[in-house]
């Protein structure tokens, strides 16, 4: 599966990648030349919330499949990329990810606005020409 990377994780991981030199996996797990297990990496999740102060909440590793796909919405991506973006084959699927957020909401408007432009300020009357 494909994603966006942001440029500064890309330089991260470059500068990772240098120092490290990766062979078969790029973050190696607790032994060598084994990759991270599902639990190692939910172990790690939790140090992170600990870290920042969020140990408290229900956070996981989908959590941040969730918030990706939320904030891809809120930034205006149409629905059909973001199911490209997480793999789904069903639009249902993704749409499950997908909660309008209030500002979200406040932000919506009436399509009929668009019939009155600021320019001319006509306003249609029910039964004038």
């Amino acid at each position: 599966r494909y994603t966006i990377m942001s440029q500064r994780v890309l330089l991260e991981l470059r500068a990772y990648y240098l120092i490290y030199k990766p062979k078969e996996y790029l973050f190696n797990g607790y032994r060598p030349g084994k990759r991270y297990s599902v639990r190692s990496i939910q172990h790690l999740m939790q140090k992170a919330l600990l870290k920042v102060g969020l140990e408290n909440k229900n956070y996981t590793i989908h959590t941040i499949r969730h918030s990706f796909a939320t904030h891809l919405l809120d930034n205006g991506t149409d629905l059909y990329t973001i199911k490209e973006l997480l793999g789904h084959t069903n639009l249902q699927t993704t749409m499950r990810y997908m909660h309008l957020t209030s500002r979200r909401i406040d932000e919506i408007t009436n399509p009929y606005d668009a019939l009155l432009t600021a320019k001319d300020n006509n306003i249609i009357k029910p039964g004038l020409k």
